[in-house]
């Protein structure tokens, strides 16, 4: 994989990656980081498709809170 179009690196379930990431998966063509910490954490999905390295990042997000009702007349 490549990081910031720097040259390419081996990397291994459990490295360090960047500045607070950490490889959870690699399989045929993808690598899963996830980044952060708490309820920051961002995983982000590197993807190999005909030599193209593909980045997407995913954020989990709170639901939002349901709206108070008054009570019908």
């Amino acid at each position: 994989m490549r990081i910031d179009n720097g040259p390419a690196k081996l990397v291994r379930v459990g490295e360090k990656v960047g500045k607070d990431g950490k490889v959870t998966e690699i399989a045929e063509g993808r690598v899963v980081i996830e980044e952060g910490a708490g309820k920051d954490v961002e995983t982000v999905i590197i993807r190999v498709e005909r030599g193209t390295q593909t980045v997407e990042r995913i954020k989990k997000v709170a639901d939002p809170k349901p709206m108070l009702l008054a009570p019908g007349k």
